[in-house]
Protein backbone atom coordinates (compact mmCIF):
# COMPACT_ATOMS: atom_id res chain seq x y z
CA UNK A 1 0.00 0.00 0.00
CA UNK A 2 2.80 2.38 1.20
CA UNK A 3 4.78 1.71 -2.29
CA UNK A 4 1.50 1.99 -4.57
CA UNK A 5 0.56 -1.60 -4.44
CA UNK A 6 -2.74 -1.78 -3.30
CA UNK A 7 -4.25 -4.45 -5.25
CA UNK A 8 -1.60 -6.47 -3.76
CA UNK A 9 -2.34 -5.01 0.06
CA UNK A 10 -5.40 -6.00 0.17
CA UNK A 11 -4.73 -9.38 -1.52
CA UNK A 12 -2.59 -9.87 1.62
CA UNK A 13 -5.11 -8.59 4.15
CA UNK A 14 -7.89 -11.15 2.62
CA UNK A 15 -5.32 -13.85 2.96
CA UNK A 16 -4.71 -13.56 6.60
CA UNK A 17 -8.27 -12.73 7.20
CA UNK A 18 -8.98 -16.62 5.63
CA UNK A 19 -6.41 -17.71 7.98
CA UNK A 20 -8.22 -15.59 10.77
CA UNK A 21 -11.39 -14.57 9.57
CA UNK A 22 -12.83 -13.66 12.96
CA UNK A 23 -10.05 -11.35 13.78
CA UNK A 24 -11.43 -7.78 14.15
CA UNK A 25 -8.23 -6.73 13.87
CA UNK A 26 -8.29 -7.60 9.98
CA UNK A 27 -11.57 -7.25 9.08
CA UNK A 28 -11.01 -3.76 10.50
CA UNK A 29 -7.63 -3.77 7.81
CA UNK A 30 -9.55 -4.70 4.86
CA UNK A 31 -12.26 -2.18 5.55
CA UNK A 32 -9.47 0.54 5.87
CA UNK A 33 -8.05 -0.62 2.67
CA UNK A 34 -11.03 -0.65 0.47
CA UNK A 35 -11.57 3.38 1.94
CA UNK A 36 -8.23 3.64 0.79
CA UNK A 37 -8.58 2.39 -3.09
CA UNK A 38 -11.68 4.19 -3.45
CA UNK A 39 -13.98 1.40 -2.75
CA UNK A 40 -16.34 3.19 -1.17
CA UNK A 41 -19.86 0.86 -1.06
CA UNK A 42 -17.44 -2.11 -0.22
CA UNK A 43 -15.89 -0.54 2.66
CA UNK A 44 -19.46 0.88 3.74
CA UNK A 45 -20.60 -2.60 3.90
CA UNK A 46 -17.66 -3.74 5.41
CA UNK A 47 -17.97 -1.49 8.38
CA UNK A 48 -21.65 -1.97 8.75
CA UNK A 49 -20.92 -5.64 8.92
CA UNK A 50 -18.70 -4.89 11.96
CA UNK A 51 -20.70 -2.24 13.39
CA UNK A 52 -23.42 -5.29 13.76
CA UNK A 53 -20.80 -7.60 14.75
CA UNK A 54 -18.98 -5.53 17.62
CA UNK A 55 -21.30 -2.43 18.39
CA UNK A 56 -19.24 -1.26 21.20
CA UNK A 57 -16.36 -1.13 19.01
CA UNK A 58 -15.65 2.30 17.76
CA UNK A 59 -13.49 2.05 14.82
CA UNK A 60 -16.08 1.24 12.36
CA UNK A 61 -17.87 3.88 13.41
CA UNK A 62 -15.00 6.30 12.25
CA UNK A 63 -14.46 4.43 8.99
CA UNK A 64 -17.81 4.55 8.32
CA UNK A 65 -17.84 8.09 8.82
CA UNK A 66 -14.92 8.92 6.58
CA UNK A 67 -16.99 6.66 3.71
CA UNK A 68 -19.54 9.15 4.36
CA UNK A 69 -17.28 12.26 3.90
CA UNK A 70 -15.48 10.47 0.63
CA UNK A 71 -19.43 10.21 -1.04
CA UNK A 72 -19.61 13.98 0.41
CA UNK A 73 -22.44 12.47 2.46
CA UNK A 74 -22.13 14.82 5.32
CA UNK A 75 -24.64 14.16 7.75
CA UNK A 76 -24.19 10.58 7.36
CA UNK A 77 -20.55 10.99 8.19
CA UNK A 78 -21.92 13.08 11.29
CA UNK A 79 -24.35 11.00 12.72
CA UNK A 80 -21.52 8.00 12.28
CA UNK A 81 -19.29 10.59 14.26
CA UNK A 82 -21.62 10.80 16.87
CA UNK A 83 -22.07 7.61 17.47
CA UNK A 84 -18.71 6.48 17.56
CA UNK A 85 -17.47 9.13 20.03
CA UNK A 86 -20.89 7.74 21.81
CA UNK A 87 -19.21 4.35 22.18
CA UNK A 88 -15.89 5.95 22.80
CA UNK A 89 -17.29 7.62 26.16
CA UNK A 90 -16.01 10.82 24.67
CA UNK A 91 -16.16 13.53 27.61
CA UNK A 92 -14.86 16.49 25.69
CA UNK A 93 -17.25 19.31 25.80
CA UNK A 94 -16.49 21.29 23.24
CA UNK A 95 -15.63 18.49 20.66
CA UNK A 96 -19.53 17.25 22.06
CA UNK A 97 -21.35 20.44 21.37
CA UNK A 98 -19.75 20.56 18.38
CA UNK A 99 -21.31 17.56 17.35
CA UNK A 100 -24.24 18.21 18.63
CA UNK A 101 -25.15 21.11 16.22
CA UNK A 102 -23.31 20.09 13.07
CA UNK A 103 -24.53 20.28 9.92
CA UNK A 104 -22.60 19.66 6.65
CA UNK A 105 -19.01 19.93 5.13
CA UNK A 106 -18.16 22.67 6.75
CA UNK A 107 -18.89 21.50 10.41
CA UNK A 108 -17.74 18.35 9.41
CA UNK A 109 -14.34 19.99 8.77
CA UNK A 110 -14.77 21.83 12.11
CA UNK A 111 -15.19 18.69 14.18
CA UNK A 112 -12.04 16.96 12.15
CA UNK A 113 -10.22 20.17 13.13
CA UNK A 114 -10.95 19.35 16.85
CA UNK A 115 -10.25 15.68 16.64
CA UNK A 116 -6.82 16.97 15.54
CA UNK A 117 -6.59 19.66 18.31
CA UNK A 118 -7.39 16.60 20.93
CA UNK A 119 -4.71 14.47 19.69
CA UNK A 120 -2.18 17.37 19.66
CA UNK A 121 -2.95 18.29 23.13
CA UNK A 122 -2.59 14.54 23.95
CA UNK A 123 0.91 14.17 22.55
CA UNK A 124 1.64 17.38 24.06
CA UNK A 125 0.84 16.16 27.58
CA UNK A 126 2.27 12.96 26.96
CA UNK A 127 5.57 14.57 26.03
CA UNK A 128 5.34 17.22 28.95
CA UNK A 129 5.96 13.97 31.40
CA UNK A 130 8.87 13.19 29.90
CA UNK A 131 6.94 10.32 27.94
CA UNK A 132 8.61 9.53 24.65
CA UNK A 133 6.32 11.09 21.93
CA UNK A 134 7.32 10.51 17.86
CA UNK A 135 7.86 13.66 16.17
CA UNK A 136 5.84 12.00 13.78
CA UNK A 137 2.59 12.10 15.53
CA UNK A 138 3.66 16.09 16.07
CA UNK A 139 3.90 16.53 12.43
CA UNK A 140 0.36 15.02 11.37
CA UNK A 141 -1.88 16.19 14.02
CA UNK A 142 0.10 19.56 13.31
CA UNK A 143 -0.42 18.82 9.32
CA UNK A 144 -3.95 17.78 10.35
CA UNK A 145 -4.88 21.58 11.48
CA UNK A 146 -3.06 23.32 8.44
CA UNK A 147 -0.28 24.05 10.54
CA UNK A 148 2.58 23.89 7.98
CA UNK A 149 5.59 25.63 9.47
CA UNK A 150 5.52 23.73 12.51
CA UNK A 151 4.19 20.26 10.55
CA UNK A 152 7.19 20.52 8.44
CA UNK A 153 9.53 21.13 11.72
CA UNK A 154 8.15 18.06 13.26
CA UNK A 155 8.60 16.29 9.65
CA UNK A 156 12.26 17.24 10.18
CA UNK A 157 12.57 15.67 13.62
CA UNK A 158 11.18 12.29 12.02
CA UNK A 159 13.79 12.17 9.60
CA UNK A 160 16.48 12.28 12.45
CA UNK A 161 14.38 10.13 14.64
CA UNK A 162 13.91 7.53 11.90
CA UNK A 163 10.58 7.04 12.16
CA UNK A 164 9.06 3.97 10.35
CA UNK A 165 5.82 5.81 10.16
CA UNK A 166 7.69 7.54 7.20
CA UNK A 167 7.20 4.83 4.71
CA UNK A 168 3.38 5.82 4.73
CA UNK A 169 3.89 9.61 3.64
CA UNK A 170 2.51 8.77 0.42
CA UNK A 171 -0.36 7.16 1.72
CA UNK A 172 -1.37 8.92 4.91
CA UNK A 173 -4.78 10.97 4.62
CA UNK A 174 -3.40 13.42 7.70
CA UNK A 175 -0.34 14.75 5.07
CA UNK A 176 -3.32 15.94 2.39
CA UNK A 177 -3.60 19.96 3.69
CA UNK A 178 0.49 19.47 3.34
CA UNK A 179 0.90 17.35 0.58
CA UNK A 180 0.75 20.37 -2.52
CA UNK A 181 3.68 21.98 -0.90
CA UNK A 182 7.09 21.11 -2.54
CA UNK A 183 8.84 20.13 0.80
CA UNK A 184 6.43 17.61 1.57
CA UNK A 185 7.52 15.74 -2.22
CA UNK A 186 11.39 16.33 -1.19
CA UNK A 187 10.19 14.78 2.04
CA UNK A 188 8.71 11.85 -0.33
CA UNK A 189 11.54 11.56 -2.20
CA UNK A 190 13.97 11.69 0.93
CA UNK A 191 12.02 8.11 2.01
CA UNK A 192 12.41 6.80 -1.09
CA UNK A 193 9.09 5.94 -2.00
CA UNK A 194 8.29 5.47 -5.69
Amino acid sequence: WAVGQSADALRLIRNTRAADPVSLAWRLKEADMLLQIGQHEAAANAYDAIIHDEPTDARAFFGLAEVRSAQKRFEQALAQLRQGYQVLGEDDTTLLRLLSTARGESDYRKVQERQAQLELDSLTARAATNHYVSPLDFARATSRLGRKEEAFGYLDGAFSDHAPGLVFLKVDRAWDPIRDDPRFGAAVKKVGLP
